[in-house]
């Protein structure tokens, strides 16, 4: 069943206010191109509240984490630039808390895809090109991060 966007919206940012981690409302009601264009709402309005976006995160990378958490591609988010609040929190506010392993690129220029590992390793320049007049293909993930 569609979603109302501007509703979903709504809904999260107000749980997102309230410390929610995802409104109950929409459990195991959001396919995965809602919840993208929620995602996508909802850096729109954290950036225009002020907060800077700084990258993209691309997470389930693995076939076999990608099947534990049943999807079957990576997932992507957005990394905004956040100030620390100073608040430490209490074992009981966290939601499964977990630790993963990231590794943070700083590219000097925008990125030009496809691209492959080999293509990586060898430092294969056609990779990269310059396209400041071009859209942005976004890549990375925080749905598992709260994005």
């Amino acid at each position: 069943m569609p979603i109302d966007l501007e509703t979903a919206v709504d809904a999260f940012w107000v749980a997102r206010g309230r410390g929610e981690f995802f409104p109950a409302a929409y459990l195991s009601k959001l396919d995965l191109d809602d919840a993208y264009r929620i995602q996508l709402a909802m850096i729109d309005r954290r950036v225009a509240g002020g907060e800077r976006q700084i990258g993209w995160k691309v997470g389930l990378t693995a076939v076999a984490i990608q099947e534990q958490f049943g999807f079957h591609e990576p997932v992507f988010g957005c990394i905004l630039e956040t100030r620390p609040s100073g608040h430490e929190f209490g074992a009981s506010e966290l939601i499964k808390p977990g630790f993963e392993t990231e590794i943070c690129i700083r590219l000097g220029r925008d990125f030009d895809g496809p691209a492959t590992i080999e293509a990586g390793r060898r430092g294969d320049p056609s990779v990269f090109r310059d396209h400041r007049d071009a859209g942005r293909h976004p890549i990375a993930d925080g749905p598992r991060a709260g994005g």
